[in-house]
């Protein structure tokens, strides 16, 4: 029977953590870059959508779309994640 090293079990358990976050969160954007061209840009300039998501501070951003978007045609949270994650990624600093 061979014995694990427990630090090195830990160190691969947190980067096999690490890397599935990484990776959920490049899906999830990826996901906000796709509603938003499938359902934002029918109607918004992607350019100018993203100009007013960065006119407010950027902690503030999150929640104000939080707000906004419910009654914008974005009613299933999921969805919503997906774009805010998209326009905190895309809008600047």
């Amino acid at each position: 029977m061979h014995r694990i090293n427990a630090p090195l079990a830990i160190l691969l358990l947190a980067a096999t953590v690490a890397t599935s976050t990484i990776a959920a969160g490049t899906d999830e954007s990826a996901d906000g870059a796709r509603i938003v061209k499938q359902r934002c840009v029918a109607c918004h300039d992607q350019q100018k959508l993203l100009s007013f998501a960065a006119r407010h501070p950027s902690d503030e951003r999150a929640a104000r779309w939080e707000r906004f978007l419910p009654g914008h045609y974005l009613p299933k949270a999921e969805e919503r994640a997906a774009v805010i994650n998209w326009l905190k990624d895309n809008a600047g600093p």
